[in-house]
């Protein structure tokens, strides 16, 4: 099964209930198919297939007969709406790698991501075929309810994949059937970490994660580092989580969690390439991009653009869409 399969099926997520930062992010998905991204795919003689965007449902009240089997309600924010809206999103997305489709997620936050990789992961597993993540951030979102001090779900899905949890949430029931076969450690790799919890750092210290600072990308050079990756996860196929705060907010000022010291675009536009290159790389989500917070819009191409994006498009929805074309395969030469 390669990754050059004939069509994309593009999942929106238009959620912002994982964070309590900032609101404009669940507007991504509408950005980037504003934008021109079924354009640009188009040029890559690949068929879209829109499965459409799923929106919070604010109106969901759950009875949350509490229970030692549960986390406290109150342990994550959001939790009966947020788990509700996601358990759509895991289904679109299994739906669509079922039909053995690329399968594009656009967020939203990174939340989205728990729907997302254990969809593509049980659909995997429904082939006999094995995952591994490839996870681009500024943050290592593998925080648990006992470590998260915000309580935002955006900085616990990793924690979730990986059946770190020791209780259930409610409102993911929907997930418990993949937590009984977990994302294992030593399938995920990070790239790009800088900005991460002390109690963070504990558990990834003591985990099999395959991670990969900002300072590790200044040693080693992303070429290297994306080599030694392929190598790891040779056996299998891939998905690639990307949350645009992974590169310097230089590049991609659009997001509500901005870190200095990220990645430059040469080296983002790199990840992509290399893991499409693979041809191995079945899904991919694009996250955290927020258009309320960008830059203001140059309204021109430059030498080198894709010229189906349109020229007043914001810079980081530019960007994002430059990313997702070269994990569809796009080459320079």
């Amino acid at each position: 099964m390669k990754s050059n399969a004939s069509t994309v099926s593009i999942v929106g997520a238009c959620i912002k209930e994982g964070q309590n930062w900032h609101s404009g992010v669940e507007l991504a998905p509408r950005a980037l198919r504003d934008a021109g991204l079924k354009n640009v795919i188009d040029t890559l003689r690949r068929e879209v297939f829109d499965a459409g965007d799923h929106h919070i449902d604010h109106a969901v009240s759950p009875n949350f007969n509490v229970t030692e089997e549960f986390y406290n309600p109150g342990s994550v924010n959001n939790v009966a709406p947020l788990g509700r809206t996601l358990e759509h999103v895991y289904e679109s997305v299994k739906r669509e790698s079922d039909k053995r489709n690329f399968v594009l997620t656009l967020g939203g936050d990174h939340s989205v991501a728990a729907a997302s990789i254990s969809a593509m992961k049980r659909s995997c597993d429904s082939r006999a075929t094995d995952l591994a993540v490839v996870w681009v951030d500024a943050h290592a979102d593998c925080n648990i309810p006992e470590t998260s001090d915000s309580g935002n779900f955006h900085g616990m899905p990793v924690g979730m994949l990986l059946g770190w949890f020791s209780k259930k949430l409610y409102s993911f029931e929907w997930i418990e059937e993949y937590l009984k076969s977990p994302l294992a450690e030593n399938r995920l790799a990070f790239i790009g970490l800088r900005d991460v919890d002390e109690k963070e750092k504990e558990l990834l210290r003591k985990s099999k994660i395959l991670v990969y600072s900002m300072m590790d990308v200044d040693r080693m050079g992303i070429a290297s580092i994306m080599e030694e990756i392929s190598q790891t996860f040779s056996g299998c196929q891939l998905h690639l989580s990307f949350d645009i705060d992974g590169i310097d907010p230089t590049y991609a000022p659009g997001t509500g969690t901005r870190a200095k010291g990220g990645l430059n675009y040469r080296e983002a536009r790199y990840i992509c390439s290399s893991l499409a290159s693979t041809g191995r790389l079945m899904s991919m989500d694009l996250v955290e991009v927020n258009p309320s917070l960008d830059d203001s819009v140059t309204q021109k191409h430059e030498h080198g653009d894709n010229l189906s994006v349109c020229p007043s498009a914001s810079p980081t929805i530019k960007l994002a869409i430059d990313l997702i074309e070269f994990a569809l395969g796009k080459t320079l030469l």
